[in-house]
């Protein structure tokens, strides 16, 4: 297990909220951070964000979420175990899942933590609704808090 820290973005850009993953990665990316790793998964095949996080110290995953009654740009933070009434993930496998999978199969990481926004729009199209592109800049800093609490990190 390494000390590295990988960001795995979740989510398909082209059903506007569900591309709220992408966006914290991409943003993460650019902040050049030493052992920080910022990848995007698009789809819901577990064996890529298994890879994605093989070896790592700590896994922060950025998706968005369907919550009833939903609150667009509410943040979730969700550790192994940790469930939030009335969510479920936008994805037909979901995180816990390949979680479990990925126990069974030794790939896990050291930690993990989900950053879970709840969306607004998941119809087609481009561009974040306008209440989960507000929430951008406090998820931002939520993962970046996260990293810079992981040990080791300055």
């Amino acid at each position: 297990m390494s000390a590295a820290t990988v960001v795995i973005g979740l989510g398909n850009r082209f059903r506007h909220d569900d591309g709220i993953g992408p966006v914290i990665a991409e943003l993460v990316g650019t902040h050049r951070m030493p052992g920080v790793t910022a990848v995007c998964v698009g789809d819901t095949d577990p064996t890529r964000l298994m890879e994605a996080w093989a070896g790592a110290g700590l896994a922060v995953v950025v998706d968005a979420a369907r919550c009833r009654p939903p609150h667009p740009g509410r943040i979730h933070r969700l550790l192994p175990g940790s469930a939030v009434t009335g969510t479920a993930s936008t994805h037909h496998f979901s995180v816990p899942d390949t979680l479990r999978l990925s126990a069974a199969l030794g790939t896990s990481p050291g930690r993990l933590v989900v950053l879970a926004v709840e969306a607004g729009d998941l119809s087609p199209g481009i561009g974040l609704s306008p209440r989960v592109a507000e929430a951008v800049p406090r998820l931002l800093a939520r993962v970046l808090a996260e990293i810079r609490s992981a040990p080791g990190v300055a």
